[in-house]
């Protein structure tokens, strides 16, 4: 009734017009009207009030509206319904167009063209979506753990739902350098991905492997079909923090897509290959009875959808991951569909795979608190009985943080850091109530796990079950020869293997075990067994992949270290074809030497010496010293003498000048010497190595290259401020109150209120070895270590001068870069390195400046004590004077300058001697870092 209403009032307004407009015609026209022309008129108009009055729908009125106009109106569109959320606004079920670029949560609707009618033979697309949605919910949302001891039933019942923990993820550096102009700067830039749907409709989700990115998806479209199906959104909520209108998922896996692809590259039909077709063939080829235009009407006719596209990097050949994003993109650049997460491993997600303006947000690894929570609501779910819940989780928590306290005090990062490997490791511990410390020990009790039938109970069943394709051992054995060969195969063909493949590299195994009359079929039944199961192989298409690729890399180490077994014969192969610095053989190698440790340590140490003493490229030598250094770490041996022989042999190739190493393998050959130990003069060591600059004062600064002087002589360090050095000040209570007055007033007010204890990464694995550069200071905070310091050594340390830095980092001929005019890949740590994060400090020798400083263009930005702008807002000149802008004092809006760029910087951004940046005091960033001087120079003004 209020839209009839709403029609006679429109009604009437234009009626009303007409008679003015008459009215005023008259005068001049009234021979040309009939004589009771305003009675007609009023007469046509309550007429019209009568009819719709009454009216009792929208619909009526229009149709009325219509047949006055003589046109066809909206009318015809068909009756629209509504889904009652619970808690939340009413769920628009049928809205012809989305409008793809607002937020979920305000999607805003308009209509279009009316959907084609429905094939009769599939029934009403309401109960073709119904079926959609219970499949949906079906498939991702139930638990399918294998290798679980059955105590308890109800661990067979567990859902995702169930055991879900909401991680952590980091926007991307675009997004970080937007902020620093924000003039109130957050302390943390992690986001929970509970929140992340709100953050953009176009998202790539990377992160390491099983850093829970498919589970994010699997998640996202178990809750959303729940949510459809009961009208509960308690999970959308808990989870996913979305409100009503919901979209409806759509989960598609790009490494299936680029097979469907691969087979129809030649196809006439246009639609045949694209990832809309592949979307339409794949829903009905796994629910079956859906409209032939299922996935065209969920577009069409207004049910948003949510494009969950799985594995980008499962892609593997880099020509065809482009073309796949190339796909995406098109689908995205059609309008047509709503909001798309797309998920890859990091280091895939590069170059022209990369997809224009997704917002990108890397997952963090699991921290102490999420893994005990994980574990937590693992236990809740399958453990009945309170009191069994609380100890074995208690048990659980205790054995995971004893693990990784040993773990830090060898400073390494984290071992169980990724839901997969809290899921699995729960499991070890369900079965056997104790974890191995030993990592490549533990994956062996994982693989057992995934491996064995032990979940069902003890029947006839369950044994042929255990039995089938072989016994457990002869399963493994199969297995770890499979995981060898796909290794062998590449990074790029290794992660898939065809089903013609498998036979081939595994029938002369069978041949072998069984003779050549059974093979054949001993091989089609280990075949099945493993497509069967899935516990640790999984089959699509007939195409096999690992579930995991950790699992693929520890059987290949399971397979050199049982099969090969001598230490001469593993060195050899591994030196063969430049395994050792392929990143793609990295983990299998430390497994290996693992595995071996496991049952004799002597032997595993030997096989690290052997590494040492291979000779070939510097970047392979470097790489095997790196892998001994952090496989001895792993061994957890106490022989001090090995550990200063590799640690010795590392120090002297990352100083070395023109060692052709890899950026890449210098990166992590730093990681390991700070794990071993750095023993660098001003590396690690409390006082910094400083370099004298006494001579040649007036050099050429600025991009005008302008003549200026340094007051006087001063010291700069060597290498930027390390985690190890900064640590001194933390441990001394530098954050309290004893050391109060080594801070500016406006540093310590900033401290006070934002309940500073520590830098804003200290204790983030990726930025905390001891020789890495300390990151997410503000410039009060290096304000006060430099002061600090100053106090103990009873020299004048500070921040250097803008002037300062650049003479230093410039020499005094007005050069481009510190070591010369030319840009020279592979010597600093940019963008054009591809390392993507700090590194150890002083491992680009090439790099370093005349004077013998390090790091200064790339690895991380340098606060110094200069002034960008005075209190008013006005900037200083861009060239130095002492003219008050060395002034300590100043309000947050006051900004600093900060020098030398980052590692994600390219050779034309910020590196180059000359570029200079500021940023507002408080900020402490993941790139930002410090470097002191010792100058007894103080501002006249």
């Amino acid at each position: 009734m209020k839209t009839a209403r709403r029609v006679l009032f429109i009604v009437s307004l234009l009626i009303l017009f007409i008679v003015a407009l008459l009215f005023a015609y008259d005068r001049y026209g009234r021979p040309l009207l009939p004589a009771n022309w305003a009675g007609t008129l009023a007469g046509m108009g309550a007429v019209v009030f009568l009819v719709a009055a009454f009216l009792d729908s929208l619909g009526g009125a229009v149709a009325l509206v219509s047949k006055l106009w003589g046109k066809e109106g909206p009318a015809s569109l068909p009756p629209q319904r509504q889904i009652e959320m619970e808690g939340s606004a009413p769920y628009q079920e049928q809205s012809p167009r989305i409008d793809v670029n607002a937020p979920v949560g305000q999607i805003h609707v308009q209509y279009g063209t009316p959907p084609t009618p429905l094939d009769d033979k599939a029934g009403s697309f309401d109960e073709a979506r119904q079926r959609y949605l219970k499949w949906v919910e079906k498939r991702y949302g139930r638990l399918n753990l294998r290798g679980v001891e059955e105590r308890q039933r109800r661990i067979h019942n567990l859902t995702l739902d169930n055991v879900y923990v909401s991680l952590a993820a980091t926007l991307d550096p675009d997004e970080a350098k937007r902020r620093r102009q924000e003039e109130a700067p957050r302390r943390d830039a992690a986001v929970n991905m509970r929140d992340l749907l709100r953050q953009s409709d176009r998202l790539a989700i990377t992160g390491a492997p099983g850093c829970g990115k498919t589970t994010y998806l699997r998640i996202i479209a178990s809750v959303l079909a729940q949510a459809h199906l009961t009208k509960d959104t308690q999970s959308i909520q808990r989870h996913l923090g979305l409100t009503a209108p919901l979209p409806i998922p759509i989960f598609i896996t790009l490494s299936e897509y680029n097979h469907y692809r691969r087979r129809h590259s030649g196809s006439a039909d246009p639609e045949r290959g694209t990832l809309r077709g592949f979307i339409t063939h794949r829903l009905q080829k796994m629910i079956g009875r859906l409209p032939s235009d299922f996935f065209d009407r969920l577009l069409s006719s207004g049910h948003h959808c949510l494009l969950l596209l799985d594995g980008l990097d499962e892609v593997a050949d880099e020509t065809e991951r482009r073309l796949v994003s190339t796909e995406v993109q098109n689908l995205v650049d059609s309008g047509d569909a709503g909001h798309i997460i797309v998920t890859s491993r990091t280091r895939a997600y590069r170059g022209q795979a990369r997809l224009a303006d997704f917002r990108v947000a890397q997952v963090l690894p699991m921290d102490a608190e999420q893994v005990n929570q994980l574990i937590q609501q693992w236990c809740a779910a399958v453990y009945e009985d309170e009191e069994d819940r609380t100890k074995e989780q208690d048990a659980l928590q205790m054995a995971v943080t004893e693990l990784e306290a040993k773990r830090r005090v060898r400073n390494e990062r984290p071992l169980i850091d990724t839901p997969l490997l809290v899921t699995v490791v729960a499991i070890v511990h369900y079965n056997e109530h104790h974890l191995p410390e030993q990592r490549a020990a533990l994956y062996k009790k994982c693989v057992e796990v995934l491996l064995a039938e032990k979940h069902h109970p003890a029947t006839e069943g369950a044994e042929f079950l255990r039995q089938w394709g072989g016994t457990e051992t002869a399963k493994l054995q199969f297995l770890a020869y499979l995981a060898y060969e796909m290794m062998r195969a590449g990074e790029k063909a290794g992660r898939i293997v065809a089903e013609a493949q498998l036979k081939a590299w595994l029938l002369p195994e069978f041949e072998s075990e069984y003779g050549q009359e059974a093979a054949p079929t001993q091989l089609k039944e280990f075949i099945a067994a493993i497509r069967g199961r899935e516990s640790l192989v999984s089959e699509e298409n007939t195409t096999y992949r690992f579930v995991h690729l950790a699992f693929q890399e520890f059987l290949c180490a399971y397979y050199l270290a049982e099969t090969v077994r001598e230490g001469n014969q593993i060195a050899a192969f591994l030196a063969a074809d430049n395994r050792l610095a392929d990143s793609w053989w990295r983990e299998a190698i430390l497994l290996t030497i693992g595995h071996i440790g496991v049952s004799s340590k002597k032997n595993a140490l030997a096989l690290t010496q052997r590494l040492t003493q291979l000779s070939g490229s510097d970047d392979l030598e470097l790489a095997a010293a790196e892998l001994a250094g952090t496989a001895f770490l792993e061994l957890e041996s106490q022989d001090d003498r090995v550990r200063q022989q590799l640690s010795g042999r590392l120090f002297k190739m990352l100083v070395k000048r023109d060692f052709a190493a890899q950026p890449a393998t210098r990166a992590i050959a730093g990681d390991a010497l700070g794990r071993l130990g750095d023993e660098r003069p001003g590396v690690c060591t409390w006082k910094p190595e400083l370099i004298l600059i006494a001579d040649d004062l007036e050099f050429l600064m600025g991009e005008e290259k302008k003549p200026v002087r340094v007051p006087m002589p001063f010291e700069i360090a060597k290498y930027p401020a390390t985690n190890a050095q900064f640590r001194y000040f933390w441990e001394d209570g530098g954050y309290t109150e004893k050391w109060q007055h080594c801070w500016t007033p406006e540093g310590w007010r900033y401290k006070e209120r934002n309940n500073w204890t520590e830098p804003r990464y200290w204790d983030d694995p990726q930025y905390n070895l001891p020789n890495q550069p300390v990151v997410g200071v503000s410039w009060y905070e290096a304000v006060a270590y430099a002061n600090w310091l100053a106090e103990q050594t009873g020299q004048p340390y500070r921040l250097p001068t803008e002037a300062e830095w650049e003479r230093a980092a410039r020499h005094t001929d007005g050069r481009t870069y510190p070591w010369g005019n030319e840009w020279r890949d592979g010597i600093v740590n940019s963008e054009e390195a591809g390392i993507g994060r700090p590194t150890a400090v002083g491992v680009f020798p090439d790099g370093a400046a005349v004077c013998g400083a390090l790091d200064m263009s790339g690895n991380v930005w340098e606060w110094c004590q200069t002034r960008w702008r005075d209190e008013k807002g006005n900037d200083y000149p861009p060239i130095w004077a002492d003219d008050g802008r060395e002034n300590l004092a100043g309000s947050n809006s006051v900004w600093r300058v900060v020098r030398g760029g980052a590692y994600w910087n390219d050779k034309d951004d910020f590196l180059p001697a000359a570029a200079r940046y500021r940023s507002y005091p408080s900020l402490g960033n993941y790139d930002g870092g410090l470097r002191v001087v010792v100058s007894p120079f103080i501002s006249g003004l």
